[in-house]
């Protein structure tokens, strides 16, 4: 097992308060990590030997036939439709991390923060950059073979743009006044 911290990362997908699952695995505590790969280079090869020398100790066979959290975003991009495609993800890695306990979240201060707090709900959507305390292991189970991430601490670092929507709420809508509304919508509004 390594444990390493990764800085000054973008969390996308972020689901640090509740657990979540995809399909029907089993619920866990996860976020991705998108890391620039210019910007964060040593962190890069840093995570590359981590895996590697996980991989050597442990796989027998080649390294592609293993599974591996961390994700070359313009090759992942390459396989979607264009449509599909995530900008955020050019020029850049995915970490995906998960964790059965609840991770550590702390602010930029290391003072705790929890959902409620105004940092809290930023951590409820991706954009903003952290710093992230990851644990890697090897992990073998019947026919699947691979190195897993596990996300141990999240520190809040610094606003970013903000993944899925902004912060302003409704600037090019006008107030709805009751009277505005029929009696279908009002029924509608109070079911």
């Amino acid at each position: 097992m390594s444990t390493i911290i990764i800085e000054n990362v973008r969390i996308s997908y972020p689901h640090l308060w509740k657990k979540d699952a995809y399909g029907d695995s089993t619920p866990k505590y996860n976020a991705q990590f998108i890391i620039n790969k210019k910007k964060n280079k040593a962190q890069v090869e840093q995570i590359e030997a981590v895996i590697e020398k996980l991989a050597e100790e442990n796989h027998k066979g080649s390294r592609k036939s293993m599974y591996t959290p961390f994700v070359d975003g313009d090759e992942l991009n390459e396989t979607l439709d264009e449509d599909e495609q995530k900008v955020e993800l050019g020029n850049a890695f995915k970490l995906t991390a998960k964790n059965s306990n609840k991770p550590a979240v702390v602010d930029n201060k290391t003072q705790r923060v929890d959902e409620e707090d105004p940092i809290g709900q930023r951590l409820t959507r991706g954009g903003d950059f952290v710093n992230a305390k990851i644990r890697f292991y090897y992990w073998q189970r019947d026919s699947f073979k691979g190195v897993l991430a596990s996300l141990e601490a999240v520190q809040w670092a610094s606003e970013g743009d903000l993944f899925g929507g902004s912060d302003e709420s409704g600037p090019d809508f006008q107030v709805i006044e009751e009277d505005d509304l029929t009696a279908e919508e009002k029924e509608f509004l109070t079911q």
